[in-house]
């Protein structure tokens, strides 16, 4: 007996300007809270400047480091992601419901 396979009626297509600057958000929150990349460097044990360069202007980070970023800071920092994803899908239903 086969696997049954799921067959999608159209294709998903991905969004490939998501822009968002998760770097940029945490330095953020670290100002707001009025802390420093050594003290979060220091709460994560690892080295500050390696954390410096990785954080600097990127889109993309470790799930499992923004977790625990998110901790350090006690701050949500998926709600943003969760925010942009949000206004995609709402973008895209608007442009259905307008080509319809």
């Amino acid at each position: 007996m086969g696997h049954p396979h799921i067959m999608l009626g159209r294709s998903v297509s991905i969004e490939k300007n998501v822009d968002m600057d998760i770097g940029a958000l945490i330095f953020q929150k670290l100002k707001e809270k009025e802390r420093s990349i050594a003290w979060l460097a220091k709460r994560l044990d690892c080295d500050d400047s390696n954390l410096r360069k990785m954080l600097k202007g990127t889109r993309y980070i470790n799930t499992d480091l923004l977790l625990n970023i998110s901790i350090v800071l006690e701050e949500d920092l998926f709600a943003s992601y969760s925010k942009r994803l949000a206004e995609i899908v709402e973008g895209r239903i608007d442009q259905q419901i307008r080509s319809h």
